[in-house]
């Protein structure tokens, strides 16, 4: 799948417990994801997935036991604390 224009994508409060299918998508422009209050148990896909300008992630309320070295949260673009919890 090729959503190269999108800038937001918000996905909360949908009871989504993968984020497997993203590892298929191209995000060239995606500022900021927004998995807020769903069933997500890992984040690990989201190191293969593409992200060249994301700015936040918002992972809170979900059931994310631990949070690896992930890069995609290492290369966020801001220096704020954006990525929540």
């Amino acid at each position: 799948m090729n959503f190269k224009k999108l800038e937001i994508l918000d996905l909360s409060i949908n009871k989504i417990s993968s984020i497997k299918i993203l590892e298929k998508v191209d995000f060239k422009e995606l500022r900021v994801l927004d998995f807020y209050s769903n069933n997500i148990s890992s984040i690990k896909i989201l190191e293969k997935t593409k992200f060249k300008k994301l700015e936040k992630l918002d992972i809170r309320n979900n059931k994310i036991d631990l949070i690896s070295n992930l890069s995609v949260i290492n290369n966020l673009t801001s220096s704020i604390n954006l990525v929540e919890f």
